[in-house]
């Protein structure tokens, strides 16, 4: 690939590195958006073309560990590339990658939307919820809750990592469309969990064993529910990490793991799941894998 191609691919994976305000699921479309570069802008042959395609792929998956939906969308595309491959020629191959990338991109929006349906149909009208860090698929749940006219009180963790308040901003976007919320300081958990009657929090990536990678106190926001509060994750199955479960795993910083046994229920676009039944959704996801390590101990 030409030196400023390369160039522009480099600051796109780094602005997905450094960026600490977003979430996995637009962070992964990000990911995406860099791969168009490579479909766009790529080399002239297929063999290099593929090559391009499976280099940024590998690094955009190790780019942010904790968010299964960049590796989930990266993987998904090259798998199907790969698989049209042995017929289509560059030219044709270039635009099934790009259609793709543009399919998966409205996918993933429609499927945010789909689990924020459903985290709302749990959220009775004048219902009182406790939540933390910062998830636009849990903003979501909010603003459909609102349109549906149920009134919702929501209490905030503020959320804190160093000189940031990822609950404070969370707060300020939900009281700009109208919906009533708290900032909780985070060491005052234990004593407002006592005021709310569930708790909803987002998710980065739900591992195969049913554990929850999410941002900061997720887990100490957990250990004050269990026994007393039902405790939902809302997300797509997108943020399903068929690869790695909680003994393997190594969080980034800022980031808290939940073990399955403090989780109530999965909240997704194809229904609520137990962290103990997701055994099929894991294995449709990691199909992507199987063939993405093939791709790239064959090539």
């Amino acid at each position: 690939m030409k030196i400023d191609v390369m160039s522009e691919i480099e600051r796109g994976i780094e602005e997905i590195r450094a960026d600490r305000l977003h979430g996995a699921s637009q962070l992964s479309r990000q990911a995406l958006e860099v791969l168009k570069l490579v479909i766009e802008k790529g080399s002239d042959t297929k063999d290099d073309f593929l090559e391009g395609l499976k280099n940024v792929g590998d690094r955009l998956i190790k780019v942010r560990p904790s968010m299964a939906p960049i590796a989930n969308l990266v993987a998904s595309l090259v798998y199907e590339v790969f698989q049209a491959s042995k017929e289509k020629k560059l030219h044709s191959l270039r635009n099934l990658a790009y259609s793709k990338t543009e399919e998966l991109e409205r996918s993933s929006k429609i499927s945010l939307e789909k689990a924020a349906a459903q985290g709302a149909g749990i959220i009775e009208d004048n219902d009182k919820i406790m939540t933390c860090s910062y998830s636009s698929t849990i903003k979501e749940v909010f603003r459909t809750v609102s349109e549906c006219e149920k009134k919702v009180r929501v209490w905030i963790l503020e959320s804190k990592d160093k000189d940031k308040s990822y609950g404070k901003i969370m707060a300020d976007e939900l009281c700009q469309q109208r919906i009533f919320a708290r900032l909780v300081p985070d060491i005052a958990i234990k004593d407002y969990i006592t005021e709310v009657r569930k708790v909803l929090v987002g998710a980065d990536s739900v591992l195969r064993d049913g554990s929850l990678i999410n941002g900061l106190p997720t887990y100490e926001l957990a250990l004050a529910a269990k026994g007393k509060l039902p405790f939902y994750v809302v997300c797509e199955t997108l943020k399903f990490n068929p690869r790695v479960s909680s003994m393997q795993v190594k969080s980034e910083e800022g980031f808290d793991l939940i073990p399955p046994e403090l989780i109530t229920g999965i909240i997704t676009e194809a229904g609520t799941f137990k962290p103990e039944n997701l055994a099929p959704r894991m294995k449709e996801l990691d199909r992507y894998f199987g063939v993405f390590r093939t791709f790239f101990t064959n090539r």
